[in-house]
C-alpha cells in the first residue's frame, strides 16, 4: 500500500490541483460502451466467464461543471496563460463476473475460481488536454456498490435466454452487497515531436485507490492512421462543424501492480464475508494488458472496435480476452 499510495502523491504533484482555463468547444456527446467475452476476433467461441459484460451509458457537457462533484476532480494548474481544453462528464455502468465453472450451482472450494460478482456504480469525470505540452489528464470519482443490487445475475440470465443458452447455475452464490467508492488518475505524454501527421506515441501513468481495487500502472499507445490529434481534444473528434473522417489503429500495452481487488475478494463492508471470495494470498500482484483495436469517425460520429487480452489476475486463473464497441455521437 505504501508504494501505491507514494505513486499517487507523485502523480498528483505532476499534474497539480488547481483550476486553469479552459474553452467549451466540445458541446455535448452521449456514449455507448458494451464489452463481453462473445466480442473475440480470435476465438469465436463465447467463453462466458469471468469479465463477461459490461456496459457504460455516459453523457459528456460543461453541464456536469456546475455539479459540487467538479471539485473533486483534476485539472491542469493554470501555466503561461495557455488556454486548456476540458471536457466533464458523467456515466452509469454495470459490470458482470463469473467463475470459469457457470454449469455447478455448488462448486467446489479449490482449486479456486472467481467468484460470482456484479457491480454497478455512477461516474463523475473530468479530462483536460495541453496540446502545447503535449499532456492530457483525467480523473474520475465513482461510487456504487458490489452485490446483488447490481442486478447482474438477472441480466445475466436475460440475455442467455434471448440467446437460447443455459443460464448460469451460481449466481446465489455471489458477493455480497458492499459499498464501493473509487479515485482514478490517469495522465499521458507524448514521448517525442510527433515526425508524421499519421503517427504518434504516448507514455501514460494510472492510479485507482479505493473500496474497489487500489493499483498503479504505467504503459503506452500507438496510433497509426488518420486522427485527431490525443492531446488537442478532450473528446478525440474534429471541431464541430467539420466533415472530416477519422480511420485509424491503435495498440495499449499496460502493466499494473495491484494490492486489492473487492471484485475477486469481496467488498470492504461485509463483502468479504463470503464463501467463495478469494484468500488474499490468491491475488496475483502484477499482471499485464493489451489493448488493440481500430476507430472509424466522421463529423460527430465515432465508432470504435477493439479486444483486450490480460494475463492471469490469480494464481489458478487462466488468461482472459474480451471485446468491445463503442459509439460515440456529438449533439
Amino acid at each position: 500500500m505504501y508504494h501505491i499510495t507514494l505513486f499517487s502523491i507523485i502523480l498528483v504533484f505532476l499534474v497539480g490541483t488547481g483550476r486553469a482555463q479552459s474553452t467549451h468547444e466540445e458541446g455535448t456527446l452521449i456514449g455507448l460502451d458494451w464489452e463481453n467475452d462473445a466480442l473475440q476476433w480470435r476465438d469465436r467461441d463465447i467463453t462466458d466467464y469471468y469479465y463477461t459484460n459490461g456496459l457504460r451509458l455516459s453523457l459528456q457537457s460543461h453541464y456536469w461543471q456546475r455539479w459540487p462533484t467538479r471539485h473533486l476532480l483534476l485539472a491542469f494548474p493554470a501555466k503561461d496563460g495557455r488556454t486548456y481544453r476540458s471536457l466533464y462528464g458523467f456515466a452509469l455502468g454495470q459490470e458482470m463476473y463469473t467463475p470459469h465453472d457457470v454449469r455447478t450451482a455448488r462448486p467446489k472450494l479449490y482449486p479456486y475460481d472467481r467468484p460470482y460478482a456484479g457491480y454497478i456504480y455512477g461516474s463523475w469525470s473530468l479530462t483536460t488536454v495541453d496540446s502545447i505540452g503535449g499532456r492530457r489528464l483525467t480523473s474520475s470519482a465513482d461510487v456504487g456498490i458490489i452485490g446483488p443490487v447490481s442486478q447482474a445475475d438477472k441480466l445475466q440470465n436475460l440475455l442467455h435466454e434471448w440467446l437460447g443458452q443455459a443460464d448460469a447455475a451460481g449466481w446465489s452464490n455471489q458477493l455480497r452487497n458492499s459499498l464501493a467508492i473509487s479515485y482514478a488518475v490517469r495522465y499521458d505524454g507524448r514521448l517525442f515531436p510527433r515526425i508524421h501527421p499519421n503517427f504518434d506515441v504516448a507514455g501514460s501513468i494510472e492510479v485507482n485507490v479505493g473500496t474497489v481495487s487500489n493499483f498503479a500502472g504505467v504503459g503506452g499507445v500507438v496510433w497509426l492512421g488518420r486522427f485527431v490529434d490525443y492531446f488537442a481534444s478532450p473528446s478525440r473528434l474534429y471541431p464541430k462543424g467539420s466533415r472530416r473522417w477519422q480511420v485509424y489503429a491503435f495498440v495499449r500495452p499496460t502493466l499494473r501492480a495491484v494490492l486489492d481487488n473487492s471484485l475477486l475478494q469481496g467488498g470492504w463492508f461485509g463483502g468479504r464475508q463470503n464463501y467463495y471470495a478469494l484468500p488474499s494470498k490468491e491475488l496475483t500482484h502484477f499482471y499485464g494488458q493489451i489493448d488493440y483495436g481500430w476507430v472509424l469517425g466522421y463529423a460527430g460520429f465515432q465508432l470504435t472496435a477493439s479486444q483486450t487480452h490480460r494475463t492471469r489476475e490469480f494464481r489458478t486463473a487462466r488468461p482472459h480476452q474480451w471485446g468491445r464497441v463503442s459509439l460515440l455521437l456529438r449533439f
